[in-house]
């Protein structure tokens, strides 16, 4: 519920108009009560929550190797 409540938060955060004026930082997990009602309530599709996961996935950088020391 937790991770899913991290993921919807996310995508609305990141997947804003780009002219929206920006937000503040997340500072609590206060912040991740609404979306976590809103999925007790099952008002969010299991699916839309896939499909939110592979777009952040997508969006995010792919991530660069430590260097390797020989």
């Amino acid at each position: 519920m937790v991770e899913a409540a991290f993921i919807l938060a996310a995508a609305r955060r990141t997947f804003r108009p780009p002219n929206a004026s920006p937000l503040d930082p997340i500072r609590s997990l206060h912040y991740f009560l609404g979306p976590i009602e809103e999925l007790m309530q099952g008002r969010v599709d299991p699916s839309y929550l896939e499909h939110l996961r592979h777009k952040l996935q997508s969006r995010a950088a792919p991530s660069a190797p430590y260097p390797h020391k020989p």
